[in-house]
């Protein structure tokens, strides 16, 4: 696949899926924002051409399993400085799917900080541009970074998480960059 954009410049994308009805791909760094178009070369010869329009920050929450429940990690830092791994989703082997698990804000000391993961956010240019809610409370964002792991994956971190989200239960996150939304997944606050 190949993509050019509103320069006229044309790059090569890097594919991670592809079957008959999908093709999940990576947009280049340096592609320039505006109408672009994507090409799909197939084994057959015969090229096939589609629309696109291509945005400096298209913010997308990662989900486990299509459950719903955001791809997130977390981790407590106690009053001593020790730090711990907190649980924020677990597997369901019954229901065979992912379900969000109960984040226990700990003791009045602790705090609780969390990493959320998705794509679509590392052209946000300055920090203040990005604003997370839990419960439609504010959660200070803390950095927002492209994660080295994988091309196209982002990580936000957040944190530490607002005591006055205690007892909020099973609700959203959301993501908002240069008033952009993402996506809303799903939290659980013991």
């Amino acid at each position: 696949m190949t993509i050019t954009d509103s320069a006229a410049s044309t790059k090569t994308c890097q594919l991670y899926y592809v079957s008959p009805q999908q093709i999940n791909l990576v947009v280049p760094d340096g592609v320039t924002n505006g109408a672009a178009t994507l090409t799909v070369q197939r084994d057959s010869g015969k090229p096939i051409a589609g629309n696109v329009t291509v945005n400096s920050v298209a913010p997308g929450l990662f989900t486990l399993g299509g459950s719903g429940v955001g791809a997130i990690g977390g981790l407590r830092v106690d009053a001593d400085g020790r730090h711990s791994d907190v649980p924020v989703y677990t597997y369901n082997d019954q229901q065979k799917q992912y379900v969000a698990a109960a984040i226990d804000l700990g003791a009045a000391t602790d705090q609780v900080y969390l990493s959320i993961y998705g794509t679509g956010i590392r052209g946000f240019g300055n920090l203040s541009a990005i604003s997370v809610t839990i419960a439609g409370k504010p959660v200070p964002v803390l950095a927002a970074v492209a994660q080295s792991e994988y091309p196209g994956l982002d990580q936000v971190n957040v944190g530490p998480l607002p005591r006055t989200l205690a007892g909020s239960g099973s609700t959203n996150l959301s993501l908002r960059i240069n008033n952009v939304n993402s996506n809303n997944v799903t939290v659980n606050i013991k």
